[in-house]
């Protein structure tokens, strides 16, 4: 009997926990006393060795790269004049996407490994231009998901076929938006960052048939600015749209030449984690702030 009571009562502490993670899911802000705690400035007395200093522009790297990669994407689409296929890839304006309609063209180099068995959407996100609505149409039992990342490349949005999403018009806005949200949209998804990049998936057979089955269903996948929100789905047909043949090939390496670039790119781009920088470091925060005030990339 004994074991059977702390059993229910160990079974109850853990729905306990479980709900207090619903119901309060993200971190618990810091003291009020933390930031003061910190040191005002590097240690003259420590010495920072060479492997130290390595160590420290590795892990720079790696948790810098995601901001600078979505930066420089979202630089090179807003020369893009019109949604293209470029290099057998999609590209597109700001706040808006672009569809292949086949798998995706072996000779791509934009995607290092990409699926093999998806039709592929993308377009970059510009929230502080405006919130951008984003259609999903009825997929029917085919998978299917649409990658949405942040600066960081973090997700701020479940729509897929594994998240239960249903047919309707979804809603990205940036982390400073309060605007109105108009009749008809289905769920708000805020992202953290203004700057973000939104992937469709689509699951197609390799088959003829299937070819032509999934043309209707990719052609109501659409994403542009809440201001041509009526409430109707919107059809494109992505079979017309044209190849991007100009002498102009749309890549990320147009955006960002020399290491100074980076470097530069980069310090504006870290300062899309000044609001986050806090809980890491009142040094960092302090010196995003005073390099490049308080935008929002």
């Amino acid at each position: 009997m004994r074991r059977l009571t702390l059993l229910a009562a160990g079974m109850a502490g853990a729905a306990a926990i479980a709900n207090a993670g619903e119901l309060n899911p993200q971190p618990l802000p810091p003291s009020p006393d933390w930031a003061a705690a910190m040191p005002s400035g590097p240690d003259t007395s420590m010495k920072i060795t060479d492997a130290y200093a390595r160590a420290v522009a590795r892990d720079t790297f790696v948790w810098a790269w995601p901001l600078v990669n979505v930066m420089n994407r979202r630089a090179v689409n807003a020369q893009v004049p019109q949604p293209v296929i470029n290099g057998g890839a999609p590209a597109a304006p700001l706040n808006r996407l672009s569809m292949i309609t086949d798998y995706i063209a072996p000779d791509e180099r934009i995607v290092a490994c990409p699926n093999q068995d998806v039709v592929y959407g993308g377009g970059p996100l510009a929230l502080e231009i405006s919130p951008v609505v984003i259609q999903v149409p009825d997929f029917g039992d085919r998978f299917w998901v649409y990658q949405t990342v942040d600066s960081r490349t973090d997700s701020f949005a479940s729509l897929g076929k594994m998240y239960g999403s249903q047919p309707g018009f979804y809603l990205f806005v940036g982390p400073d938006w309060h605007g109105e949200v108009p009749k008809g949209i289905t769920k708000v998804f805020r992202s953290t960052t203004s700057t973000g990049y939104v992937i469709p998936r689509v699951f197609m057979d390799d088959s003829a048939a299937d070819r032509t089955a999934i043309q209707p269903v990719i052609n109501q996948i659409d994403m542009y600015p809440l201001s041509e929100f009526n409430g109707a789905m919107k059809v494109k047909d992505w079979k017309g749209i044209p190849p991007d043949r100009g002498r102009r090939r749309w890549r990320c390496g147009d955006a960002l030449g020399s290491p100074g670039d980076v470097l530069r790119h980069f310090a504006r781009c870290a300062c899309g984690c000044a609001a986050d920088a806090g809980r890491r470091s009142a040094l960092f925060a302090g010196a995003c702030a005073a390099r490049c005030g308080k935008g929002q990339p």
